[in-house]
């Protein structure tokens, strides 16, 4: 996986290299200052390292099926605010204040996207921002580097077919705004309960 090889290059390189692509500033202006914030499908830290550098008294819970991301997250960016867990979704049992998902959703087959919303809700407290950052699906740079650098087959959804999926599984939507960055665009929904 190519961030792997940066990572293991310089992680100042890859953590530059992500936030040029992903606008922090969005995801920090809509997370709150202290409680418990859900990093689903983390890979090697990156964006739970950020913010816990800006949000000291968050707790970070970052979670990611993959071992081998995980044990990098450790390596690379642990802070005293994050803890990192190889574990699914439905094996945590707490309540956040915010939950993010950040370049994970259009990695699920359809049946995982459906059991997504219904653990989110279960997992989400009544109140809490849930913010999704996903490529648009006209966007090659993203499905170049999900079919041939990760060798994933990426699902990539439309923003109106996210907003029916979001809707229809009854969350409101707080937000929505799609930006370029470098060579991706991606849209970045805020929704709640």
């Amino acid at each position: 996986m190519l961030s792997e090889y940066i990572l293991k290059i310089s992680p100042k390189l890859l953590r530059f290299y992500r936030n040029f692509l992903i606008d922090k500033n969005f995801i920090l202006n809509n997370i709150p200052e202290n409680g418990k914030l859900l990093d689903f499908g983390c890979g090697v830290g990156i964006f739970s390292f950020e913010i816990g550098k800006c949000k000291p008294k968050l707790h970070i819970y970052s979670v990611d099926i993959n071992k081998r991301l995980i044990s990098l997250a450790k390596k690379y960016h642990q802070l005293k605010n994050i803890d990192y867990y190889e574990a699914s979704i439905e094996s945590l049992k707490e309540k956040f204040d915010c939950i993010i998902v950040i370049d994970v959703f259009h990695h699920f087959t359809l049946q995982k996207q459906k059991e997504f919303f219904n653990l989110i809700k279960k997992r989400i407290k009544k109140g809490g921002n849930v913010i999704l950052v996903e490529p648009h699906p006209d966007n090659f740079f993203s499905y170049f580097m999900d079919t041939y650098i990760s060798k994933d087959t990426p699902l990539n959804i439309s923003l109106s077919e996210m907003i029916n999926k979001i809707k229809s599984n009854g969350f409101k939507i707080k937000s929505i705004e799609s930006k370029h960055r470098g060579l991706v665009n991606s849209y970045y929904i805020v929704f709640t309960k």
